[in-house]
């Protein structure tokens, strides 16, 4: 592990870019930036050294943190805050150093309930892990115009 890479990371996490819309500390540290159009938001990334888990791959527990964010934020931006009810992940290969991506899709949307589905591949396409999710969500609630515009 490259002891600067890991401190650059975090000193950036640290101060939130001016404009960049709501972030956490750990998605600033993940370097995560989701990308929305219609249907899908989309995460790009790429697996860094502090990331990997002790047999040279991308930590399983990031993997969940990484499709709770992808499939959270697109909850918000197509219909509010929402909450994880449950979330189930298929880990199919290693997901190794190097590009990846995280694609989310919003397979229904109830009155206070929604199902998404979301896969992790690597930069040639090929899927690494697969999962799906439920979140739960106020009947009717949707985002002020000013959280929206934020998105």
């Amino acid at each position: 592990m490259d002891d600067s890479e890991v401190r650059a990371a975090f000193e950036s996490a640290l101060i939130p870019a001016p404009g960049a819309g709501p972030s956490s500390f750990i998605t600033r540290l993940l370097g995560l930036h989701p990308q929305f159009d219609r249907d899908t938001c989309t995460i790009d990334f790429t697996v860094r050294g502090f990331m990997l888990n002790l047999q040279g791959s991308l930590h399983g527990g990031l993997i969940g943190v990484i499709f709770d964010t992808c499939m959270g934020r697109l909850v918000r931006h197509r219909i509010s805050q929402g909450k994880t009810v449950e979330m189930n992940i298929q880990y199919l290969r290693a997901v190794l150093p190097g590009p990846a991506r995280c694609t989310a899709r919003l397979l229904k949307r109830g009155r206070t309930i929604s199902f998404v589905e979301a896969q992790m591949t690597d930069g040639g396409g090929r899927i690494l892990a697969a999962a799906t999710s439920t979140w739960t969500h106020k009947e009717g609630e949707r985002l002020t115009q000013q959280e929206d515009a934020a998105e």
